[in-house]
């Protein structure tokens, strides 16, 4: 990042408004200012935009499966669901 670039994030103020529903951070910035100029340098000079990409293929019934984020959960939950079946089934046992 230049000493130009840094000069310009240090003038701008930032406060942190992150609480139970999440992150939240505020950038103030002056009238005069072009906000969407401060918001592509911030893109630009930070991680605040990342784009990735992800290949989610898993075993489902011992198929391999190209899977979306909601089969994902889904799986997930109903996986969990039966190894607290089975382990309430097995402390009831002993």
């Amino acid at each position: 990042m230049s000493a130009d670039t840094l000069k310009t994030f240090t003038k701008l103020c930032a406060r942190n408004e992150s609480g139970k529903k999440g992150l939240k951070i505020v950038f103030e910035i002056s009238k005069t200012t072009n906000s969407n100029q401060v918001l592509n340098q911030l893109f630009k000079h930070t991680d605040f935009q990342k784009a990735f990409s992800v290949n989610q293929v898993a075993l489902v019934d011992k198929v391999p499966t190209l899977l979306n984020w909601k089969d994902c959960i889904d799986i997930y939950i109903n996986k969990n669901k039966e190894v607290i079946i089975k382990e309430a089934q097995y402390d009831n046992l002993n």
